[in-house]
């Protein structure tokens, strides 16, 4: 199933309202923190959440000083972290970039074991790791649809392989404005910053 970005509130779980979180900034020291952020969102609105993941832009990494080698390593870890946050009482964690020692996130997540995931990216393991953990995968605007075929036919067989169902957003950038010079000068900047 494809779904615009905006659908997705309406229809993910057949819930009528839900807040998304977006962490794509898995480098930073203290991407752990998120965790509970996102349960107490959850918790003072009432209302299920998503948890959106990411292993970061390039970029992100460059302004830290850390090599972006250490991505995909850094991201299965946050991952780690954030599962055993939202399912045990009190955790522990070691690993190579984190070290986390009897913590505990309050409140609780509503969700059990956890809020769904939503994981974005365009490589091929990405869409290969969502599918078979039965992650969402949302789709950044940074390519075209077309470009993007091989990773969602990944994507879709893996959650076929691992009995998931494929829940696939497809993010693209609108700015509203009634001249187009001035639509162009106000979010032309941004854009550029984001997908360099």
């Amino acid at each position: 199933m494809l779904l615009q970005a905006g659908e997705h509130a309406r229809d993910m779980h057949a819930s009528p309202q839900r807040s998304l979180h977006v962490c794509a900034d898995q480098p930073r020291p203290d991407s752990a923190l998120v965790v509970g952020g996102v349960a107490s969102v959850g918790a003072a609105t009432m209302q299920p959440d998503v948890c959106g993941v990411g292993r970061g832009h390039a970029w992100l990494y460059h302004g830290l000083g850390i090599p972006i080698t250490e991505s995909k390593a850094r991201y299965e870890e946050a991952l780690e972290i954030l599962m055993r946050a939202w399912t045990a009482e009190r955790f522990s964690y070691e690993g190579q970039f984190w070290q986390i020692h009897n913590a505990r996130v309050v409140p609780r997540p509503l969700q059990k074991p956890h809020p769904p995931i939503l994981t974005g990216g365009t490589s091929e393991a990405t869409s290969e790791l969502a599918g078979a953990r039965g992650y969402g995968l949302f789709l950044a605007p940074v390519f075209p649809f077309a470009a993007l075929e091989r990773q969602i036919r990944i994507y879709q067989e893996s959650c076929a392989k691992h009995g998931h169902t494929p829940y696939i957003i497809y993010l693209r950038p609108i700015y509203l404005g009634d001249d187009p010079a001035q639509v162009r000068r106000e979010c032309e900047p941004s854009l550029l910053n984001f997908l360099a």
